[in-house]
């Protein structure tokens, strides 16, 4: 096929895998499993466009996935493609030279309107251009971070919908489960960035509190942060509910126990107040591969409760299906057991990733031990494995 190429005058341009089966004599390579694939054929005197799915893939969520559209997976976040080089130390002055450039990639499956692949590419073009087109000692995020803002209203002239992924406030949070105390450090991907937050039912004014070390929480809180320009909040705001309920810190033990692949947090995982998002990889999930979960939390001591919530997520393309059913059991001795309620949820199919928290209320019940059984999905309907994701088991 390449001597039927080069005969039209023209070149050939391969996928990685081409070097697979041995590299065609002009072939140019295009590095997208990393870079490793480039550097190989660099040093064989190929060729090669850079264009690896770890920055250049721009049908990766560039935001937290709970306020992004639907995207095909990864994050690549207007900071990262910034930091894209294609030519990696590895290589000597005369292998570089084979390196022609990068190339984003936009794949399409889940872009149905051009105003969606518009707010996939804008920003992130502008990032990856200037990495691209600019020597390396020019390259400086802070200097590019304050830059695109006129690119913004750039953008915004043109009518084109462009991603403002990049002033939203994320986190990073853990708990002490021994002093039961939370720790929430709130960042954004510019330098030095002005956020402010308030607590509970205070609004995000001029006047919030200026963000400059992370929080202490130790009972239920809700947090509403913003990046702030000019004394006005930008960008969609962050809010975030940390719930101290009864089963914080309590021992959990499982007829089942949770796959190696996501142990979320380990033993306290489900009941230490932290959430999962619809990122199945945030370190928040603990999940069962086609089997029931089966969870049985020891308070210490009786307690009065009416109510038990357990999150759950689904995305059905990597196989994660909301429990058709939970139950809840309640016991005062770990051994007799009575069952207070139970929430049905029958398969139905859903294209979106979503999370969700099944709710069993039931009048008061004086227990020391709860049950919380979810029925595993099972089969797919592809035939393939259910994974079963959990983040919390709220008591209250």
């Amino acid at each position: 096929m390449e001597r039927f190429i080069n005969s039209k005058g023209k070149r050939l341009i391969g996928w990685d895998e081409i070097l697979e089966g041995g590299l065609a004599p002009e072939a140019t390579v295009m590095s997208w499993r990393g870079v490793k694939g480039g550097v190989e054929a660099a040093k064989e005197g190929h060729d090669v466009i850079m264009t690896p799915g770890t920055h250049c893939y721009f049908d990766h969520y560039q935001g937290p996935q709970n306020e992004e559209p639907l995207a095909w997976g990864g994050y690549t976040p207007l900071s990262k493609v910034y930091t894209f080089d294609p030519v990696v130390e590895d290589l000597t002055d005369e292998e570089s030279k084979h390196i022609l450039g990068g190339q984003a990639n936009l794949w399409s499956e889940q872009i149905k309107t051009e105003s969606h692949s518009e707010y996939m590419i804008y920003p992130r073009l502008a990032a990856l251009s200037e990495t691209l087109w600019s020597p390396k000692e020019s390259r400086n995020w802070e200097d590019f971070s304050s830059r695109i803002v006129t690119m913004f209203k750039r953008y915004e002239y043109l009518g084109i919908n462009y991603a403002k992924s990049a002033y939203l406030v994320t986190e990073d949070v853990k708990i002490d489960m021994e002093t039961k105390e939370v720790s929430l450090r709130l960042k954004n991907e510019f330098t030095n960035p002005d956020i402010r937050y308030t607590l509970n039912e205070n609004k995000l004014t001029e006047r919030a509190t200026k963000y400059t070390s992370p929080l202490k929480i130790d009972k239920t809180t809700t947090i509403h942060a913003s990046l702030f320009k000019d004394d006005t909040p930008v960008g969609v705001p962050f809010n975030k509910t940390i719930e101290f309920h009864k089963g914080v810190g309590k021992k959990v033990t499982f007829k089942e126990i949770y796959s190696k692949q996501y142990q979320g947090e380990g033993a306290f995982g489900l009941v230490n107040t932290l959430r999962g998002t619809k990122n199945f990889h945030d370190g928040h999930w603990q999940a069962w591969l086609s089997k029931d979960m089966e969870a049985v939390i020891d308070l210490g001591e009786e307690m009065v409760i009416t109510e038990v919530t357990l999150g759950a997520m689904e995305n059905q393309g990597p196989g994660i299906y909301y429990p058709t059913a939970v139950t809840v059991f309640v016991s005062k001795d770990g051994k007799n057991y009575k069952k207070v309620g139970i929430q049905k949820r029958a398969y139905a199919k859903n294209p979106a990733s979503e999370l969700k928290d099944f709710k069993i209320s039931f009048e008061k019940e004086s227990t020391r031990f709860v049950k919380v059984f979810a029925k595993n999905l099972t089969k797919a309907p592809n035939g393939g494995g259910v994974w079963l994701f959990v983040d919390e088991i709220i008591i209250n």
